[in-house]
């Protein structure tokens, strides 16, 4: 299992103008969390509030969660 990560941000968009999206790696600095590296938006909820304007909070893990470690073979081939 890896830590989740969930950050409020405050547009719907990346620096880069571009809307967030699942399966996208942005460099995270929390150095309270002790967070310093990309991370892999897992999920996000797009806000949009009278007093705050557009607000996204994003799920974030580490993109090392998802690599598929390889069994050790039993000598059985299938």
């Amino acid at each position: 299992r890896s830590r989740q990560y969930v950050a409020t941000v405050p547009s719907h968009r990346d620096q880069n103008q571009i809307l967030w999206a699942p399966n996208t790696a942005p460099i995270v600095e929390d150095e309270f969390a002790g967070i310093s590296g990309r991370m892999l938006v897992t999920g996000i909820k797009y806000l949009l509030d009278q007093d705050k304007g557009k607000t996204s909070i994003l799920t974030l893990t580490d993109p090392g969660a998802y690599r598929v470690l390889a069994e050790e073979s039993d000598g059985f081939d299938l």
